[in-house]
């Protein structure tokens, strides 16, 4: 339910009419996308360089608060820099950014907690060494609802 109900928002980003946005709804979508799966990415990649603090120890031994900063903080810049394809100013992708970064570290935290109580490692085996799809759309479930809703409330009559 959480996976099949989150996830529908982001296809959902298709049909927001945004006044004054004359690009395709799909950028809205690839935006969304490109920050979650970067700040992922980051996260590893900080957390490998530079992690010592586990941020949830019990639930996902690997994640680093370090890991977290310098990811977020980097998928926030990319995001803020991607500005150009949504209709969000430099500050307002700033804030869409630092809440998609905080939405996907909540959603793959809930996520891996599910995995952990099920016994599981992965969801699956589709991606090698990443586990199965979900696995790599775990931060989008928690994200894509807020991103979408914000979107609609403030950028949409």
């Amino acid at each position: 339910m959480i996976c099949v109900y989150c996830i529908s928002h982001v296809p959902a980003l298709l049909m927001l009419d945004i006044p004054g946005y004359r690009l395709p709804p799909a950028l809205l979508l690839l935006y969304l996308m490109i920050v979650v799966q970067m700040s992922d990415v980051f996260q590893y990649v900080f957390g490998k360089l530079f992690g010592r603090t586990r941020l949830a120890p019990s639930v996902s031994p690997s994640k680093t608060v370090e890991g977290l900063l310098g990811g977020g903080l980097a998928a926030i810049a990319i995001g803020t820099l991607l500005h150009v394809i949504t209709p969000f100013s430099p500050l307002q992708a700033a804030g869409m950014s630092a809440l998609i970064v905080v939405a996907g570290v909540f959603g793959g935290l809930v996520l891996s907690a599910i995995k952990r109580d099920l016994g599981v490692k992965d969801w699956g085996s589709m991606i090698g060494g990443h586990g199965g799809v979900l696995d790599r759309m775990d931060g989008v479930c928690f994200a894509a609802p807020l991103f979408f809703h914000l979107t609609r409330y403030w950028f949409t009559p």
